[in-house]
């Protein structure tokens, strides 16, 4: 009964402030508690005050009971007042919850990246890549999009894990698309590829050759199913990355065999000043003749701000947010080196401890080779988490 006695009067005694807080009210006599130190709510120092000279106290009295110092008479309580210089606020205190952090995998299979085919190491550019004098044409190369135009033919066995994806049409199969091994039965590639007017490419209808250096040889193996990224929303660019499952294991041999992953740490790498390769069967040049041979280039990597610059002035709703960290832009600013049609989904490479690094896959350009206009490739290691995920980690060991 005394508590509710106590809050009673401490409700009159907010609503009938002193006219120090501007109000119209009782005001105390002062006592000899008066100034004397204490610890109000919170562990704040204060000292004691009639509860009418506290305006901190009560503009809290409502939600909480104050520190009482003393008792001036039956009803008059002398209340530990927080001082000026610690101001009266509510503290809310926030419990963090932690959250299990996700750990990027590290997808790497014994043996991959490593190729057997003789290349003089005095013909060994940056990227790795051999500089083998260029095959001629009966075009212009001029503007033609490089991984063919501006690049050369590559040796047999310099890219083993090169896989060529054809679609059937009554039984006859046609060059659609290129690909590259990561396991004994994933081969990465590009989603634009198998998704066409918003249905995906029937995998009976799929096959894939590897091994071959002329585009239509090679051992052909037959496809489970193409496994397109969620994210991916056909006529946009962002998330063009696909896994091709086969319905049996590749036989690896010096001519086939997977190409690494990049490492988690990979994702603050910003590849300045790298040079990077691309090889694939595509256009000689835009809308121009297809390769028959697999052929190579090697090329800079351009920074993402100036790439997005450039794809800026097309103004394309393919890119609404723009060139993003997702990606990577590799060409040269003249023109001239690219990929072009019918390489998509090939491996943009690089060279690392003697190992070669699938870093990209061909996606799109503003036509081939166009002067201003680098090539776009899908960041592979932004997307190491769901190319895990659908290959159960790649847990197939490479036979040396």
């Amino acid at each position: 009964m005394a508590w509710i006695c106590v809050i009673t009067l401490f409700a009159l005694a907010s609503s009938t402030l002193s006219n120090k807080v501007s109000r119209v009210g009782i005001i105390f006599p002062k006592t000899q508690n008066d100034n004397k130190q204490c610890t109000a709510k919170g562990g704040l120092k204060g000292s004691c005050k009639s509860l009418t000279d506290c305006p901190a106290v009560l503009a809290t009295l409502k939600d909480s009971f104050p520190v009482v110092c003393s008792w001036n008479g039956r009803f008059q309580p002398i209340v530990c007042c927080p001082d000026a210089a610690a101001p009266s606020v509510t503290t809310t205190v926030t419990t963090i919850v932690p959250t299990k952090e996700t750990k990027i995998p590290r997808l790497h299979i014994p043996g991959c990246g490593k190729r057997k085919v003789n290349v003089d190491i005095t013909t060994i550019g940056r990227s790795g890549s051999p500089i083998l004098p260029p095959i001629s044409t009966s075009q212009d190369l001029k503007g033609g999009r490089g991984i063919i135009a501006g690049g050369v033919e590559a040796k047999i066995g310099a890219w083993p894990w090169m896989a060529a994806v054809f679609v059937k049409n009554f039984g006859i199969g046609r060059f659609h698309c290129a690909g590259s091994i990561i396991s004994s039965k994933y081969i990465l590639s590009a989603a634009h590829a198998f998704l066409i007017g918003g249905r995906k490419l029937t995998p009976t209808r799929l096959a894939v050759r590897v091994g071959g250096h002329y585009v239509k040889m090679g051992q052909e193996y037959h496809v489970e199913d193409v496994i397109i990224h969620p994210d991916y929303v056909e006529r946009e660019n962002y998330n063009d990355i696909a896994i091709i499952v086969l319905k049996e294991e590749l036989n690896f041999t010096d001519l086939v065999r997977p190409i690494c992953l990049p490492d988690p740490e990979a994702v603050t790498d910003s590849l300045k000043g790298r040079r990077v390769t691309v090889a694939g069967w595509g256009d000689l040049d835009f809308a121009g003749p297809r390769s028959q041979v697999l052929r190579e280039v090697s090329i800079p990597v351009v920074p993402i701000g100036d790439c997005n610059k450039a794809y800026q002035k097309l103004n394309t709703l393919a890119l609404k947010n723009g060139i993003t960290k997702k990606f990577i832009c590799a060409g040269l600013e003249e023109g001239g080196k690219d990929a072009c049609q019918g390489d998509s989904g090939g491996p943009l490479m690089l060279v690392n401890n003697s190992s070669w690094i699938v870093t990209g896959v061909v996606s799109f350009g503003h036509k081939c080779a166009e002067e201003g206009f680098p090539g776009v490739y899908t960041r592979v290691v932004s997307y190491l988490e769901w190319i895990a995920k659908v290959t159960n980690s790649l847990d197939q060991t490479v036979t040396n």
